[in-house]
C-alpha cells in the first residue's frame, strides 16, 4: 500500500519551506517534513552501523510517527528480514530507505538521518556502542557516551519522554470522536 499526502501540494510545500527538518529520497520524488523536532538523535558506533553507513558511525533520528508528513511521492512498506515486527519504508520510485517502523513501538519511527536535506539541523544527543569507536574519533565530553546502548528514561530529555508518553497513550487509546 502506498501512503499519499493528505493536503494540497501548495499548502504543504509553502509550510515545508520554513521547516528545518525536511528531507527526501535519492531521486527527489519523495519529500517529507517533520511537524516537530526529533525526540532523540544518537550516533551508533557498532560494527553493523559502521558497515551500513560506510563511515565511523551511523546516525539514527527517532521521531514520533505522527510527526512525519509526506509532501510528495509515495512510500512502500516491506518487512525486514530476520526482524520480527519491523518494517522498512522506502521511496516507491527509487527504493531509498526513509524510515523503519516496528509494530511493538507504534508511536515512533527511526528516520534515516541521511535523508535530511541539511544534516546540520540535527544535534547528536548521545553516542552508543563506543566500545567499537575508531581511536582517531574524538567525541566532545559534553555529549553522553555509552559503551553499549542506553536507558531511554535516563538519557532522553524530559520533554521528549513526555511527548513519547502522550503519543503512546494516544496510540493505545484512540479517541472515538
Amino acid at each position: 500500500k502506498h501512503s499519499r499526502m493528505q493536503e494540497p501540494d501548495l499548502v504543504v510545500a509553502s509550510r515545508m519551506k520554513r521547516n528545518q527538518y525536511s528531507g527526501g529520497c535519492a531521486c527527489d520524488s519523495l519529500k517529507y517534513g517533520l511537524r516537530n523536532p526529533p525526540l532523540f538523535v544518537h550516533a551508533c558506533h557498532c560494527k553493523n552501523c559502521q558497515k551500513k553507513a560506510g563511515s565511523a558511525f551511523g546516525m539514527t533520528t527517532i521521531i514520533l510517527a505522527k510527526d512525519l508528513e509526506l509532501v510528495s511521492g509515495a512510500l512502500i512498506k516491506e518487512p525486514i528480514l530476520n526482524a520480527t515486527h519491523r518494517f522498512s519504508h522506502l521511496c516507491s520510485s527509487c527504493r531509498s530507505h526513509i524510515y523503519t517502523s516496528a509494530t511493538n513501538h507504534p508511536a515512533t519511527a527511526l528516520l534515516d538521518s541521511g535523508t535530511f536535506d541539511d544534516l546540520r539541523a540535527l544535534t547528536i544527543n548521545a553516542h552508543i556502542f563506543t566500545k567499537y569507536k575508531h581511536h582517531w574519533l574524538h567525541i566532545p565530553d559534553n555529549i553522553p557516551q555509552f559503551e553499549e546502548g542506553y536507558d531511554r528514561y535516563a538519557a532522553w530529555p524530559p520533554t521528549s519522554l513526555e511527548r513519547l508518553s502522550e503519543a503512546v497513550s494516544e496510540a493505545l487509546n484512540p479517541s472515538t470522536e
